[in-house]
């Protein structure tokens, strides 16, 4: 019997173990593409409550990225608009961070990703969650809370009836800091070798913000020295 107890246990630890060196974009692939529903979440002063489920049904697809790295495209119902995440660090990623792949003439070729780091994504084994006011992996707000699959008339009504006890089981925020505080771990280590093997990309990558920041000021310093931006400036 103790033989089978240390056995069991052993495959506990292992299996957290491995669970939590998987990165997010390791995550995303055993998710998959497909349909979420999007669970009802509130926050206040720190503390989450949990009701039904949206009746919109969100759309998740990958788009390939920087090799074996995603771009996770989110589309909700209908609307034509989509947000995109890509991988915080490439070393690990720990989360994808919404951002918006720049595509003006100017910066054709330079492949620039201009990132809102406040808003992130993370991946779990069964729940999806957008997290906005990020300041650390300690500091966030769960935004969203997504769930993949998809159901209408009865079955969702009925789904939805148990939604807050089912979230309320999941503890959304214990398991989502105990990922986070791990795959955080994990990025700190393996983050200054990648950085020292990658040193042309991490320069490539430099001078397409360094372009992209040049541009901006430039377009910014035509207009405020334009007619237009002269008026605009004394009539403030």
């Amino acid at each position: 019997m103790k033989t089978k107890n240390y056995l069991f246990y052993t495959c506990l630890f292992f299996g957290g173990l491995l669970s939590a060196q998987e990165d997010q974009t390791v995550k995303a692939t055993k998710m998959g593409e497909g349909a979420f529903m999007s669970y009802v979440i509130t926050e206040s002063g720190g503390n989450y409550t949990y009701a039904g489920i949206n009746k919109e049904v969100y759309t998740f697809s990958f788009k390939p990225y920087q090799g074996d790295f995603k771009e996770i495209v989110v589309k909700e119902a209908e609307k034509t608009s989509t947000d995109s995440y890509y991988p915080d660090e490439e070393a690990f990623p720990a989360t994808y961070v919404w951002g918006r792949l720049n595509t003006e003439t100017c910066m054709r070729g330079w492949d620039y990703i201009e990132r809102n780091k406040e808003k992130r994504m993370v991946i779990l084994d069964e729940w999806v969650y957008i997290l906005e006011k990020w300041e650390s992996k300690d500091k966030y707000r769960i935004q969203k809370c997504f769930k993949k699959g998809e159901l209408s008339g009865f079955k969702l009504t009925k789904k939805a009836f148990g939604a807050a006890k089912e979230m309320e089981s999941a503890k959304h925020k214990e398991t989502l800091q105990k990922y986070l505080d791990e795959a955080f771990k994990k990025q700190a280590e393996l983050l200054p070798a990648w950085n020292a093997n990658n040193k042309a990309k991490i320069d490539k990558q430099q001078a397409a913000k360094d372009r992209y920041r040049f541009t901006i000021d430039s377009v910014n310093g035509k207009y405020w020295t334009s007619d237009e931006g002269k008026r605009g400036e004394n009539s403030a």
